[in-house]
């Protein structure tokens, strides 16, 4: 019996170690496992990183690249262009303060994406891949508040009921670009967001032919949906929202053949709201039958007008300030003080001044005061 007792301790004992053994060699192989996708995890990271500074990388390349095809690209149409461009370059410069609204407007026709952070842009991104079920949503919503309350959660439904605004068109000339009309669907400016943005056109809504254009003079990134050699076409797409295809805001950007066509567009818009200034719809006050006055008569470009004298005090020192010689008349028939920067004897030399800013010396509010 002591034997047979002697022989199950030591058999539970071999079974003991074994198990101990066993249970040390799982660790083991647990452990083995765990370093072993730990050095594959750091190796994949590693992986992505260096695939990320490479894609950065060409990025950064392909822009300058980019930048420095548009400097050639712009040196040779300079030495093309026509003599007459210094007399356009002039006669722009001479309405300056239409020619900067203008230029200005034509960078901040759609500038949501400039500012935007990266979770900010993660929801943009998902509202765009999500815009043609939203779009059904808001279709077959009937309640307006409800339906109202779907397009200010995706932007890009906006014109899913309703009809697009006029086409907005701006006339650029960007080196490197092919002439013709761009369907532009948000603006970047540096970073990956336009590249991103570019992706989900393309990957999530069919749209093969998106590209993004790099403006050198501000190193805007316009993301372009679709491209036309026709203006009739263009605007007739933007209208239909790409055949219903994008219900997001939309901006024509026109690239010109070169800087030429693109100075002799803003030229001609410049001349169209010129010549919206006319005798009839300039402020007149007509002092004739008031006696006792030396307001001459004339085209006055006005500044401000005050009541309080403190103020007009303080608004002729403004002016004064920046190199300015302000000179101001009382209103015989309010006592007001009218404050203007010049007078002048024709409506034409009023608007020359006015458009200019004053011969460039003054961009602030002016308007045309008709005295007779």
């Amino acid at each position: 019996m002591r034997a047979q007792r002697q022989l199950e301790m030591e058999m539970r004992e071999q079974q003991r170690l074994e198990e101990e053994a066993r249970q040390k060699a799982a660790e083991e192989e647990r452990l083995r496992a765990q370093r072993q996708l730990e050095m594959e995890m750091r190796e994949q990271r590693r992986l992505e990183e260096e695939a990320k500074q490479k894609a950065e990388e060409e990025r950064l390349r392909q822009e300058a690249e980019a930048a420095r095809l548009a400097e050639e690209e712009r040196k040779r149409q300079e030495e093309k262009e026509p003599e007459n461009i210094q007399d356009i370059q002039k006669e722009l410069d001479n309405s300056s303060r239409i020619t900067d609204k203008l230029i200005a407007s034509r960078d901040s026709l759609l500038t949501s994406g400039l500012n935007v952070d990266k979770r900010e842009f993660n929801k943009l991104l998902e509202s765009l891949v999500n815009m043609n079920q939203d779009a059904d949503e808001v279709r077959k919503e009937r309640n307006p508040i409800s339906s109202k309350r779907l397009v200010a959660k995706n932007r890009f439904v906006k014109f899913a009921e309703t009809s697009r605004p006029e086409a907005r068109i701006a006339t650029k000339y960007i080196a490197g670009y092919p002439e013709g009309y761009y369907l532009i669907g948000n603006v970047f400016k540096g970073g990956e967001y336009a590249e991103r943005f570019k992706s989900a056109l393309q990957n999530d809504l069919g749209f093969n032919n998106t590209q993004v254009i790099v403006n050198p003079e501000n190193d805007f990134q316009y993301v372009a949906i679709e491209s036309y050699r026709s203006k009739d076409e263009a605007i007739e797409k933007y209208m239909s929202s790409i055949d219903n295809r994008y219900l997001g805001d939309m901006w024509i950007l026109n690239i010109a053949r070169n800087r030429v066509e693109s100075f002799k567009r803003l030229l001609q818009e410049t001349r169209i709201i010129k010549a919206t200034v006319k005798e009839d719809n300039v402020l007149t006050e007509n002092l004739s039958f008031i006696g006792g006055h030396n307001i001459e008569n004339g085209y006055y470009l006005i500044t401000n007008i005050f009541k309080r004298e403190n103020y007009f005090e303080q608004g002729m020192a403004k002016l004064r300030s920046q190199g300015l010689e302000p000179q101001h008349f009382r209103n015989p028939k309010d006592n007001y003080i009218y404050v203007y920067l010049k007078r002048f004897d024709s409506l034409d030399e009023a608007k020359q001044s006015l458009f200019s800013n004053v011969d460039n010396t003054y961009d602030g509010e002016l308007y045309i005061l008709k005295v007779q």
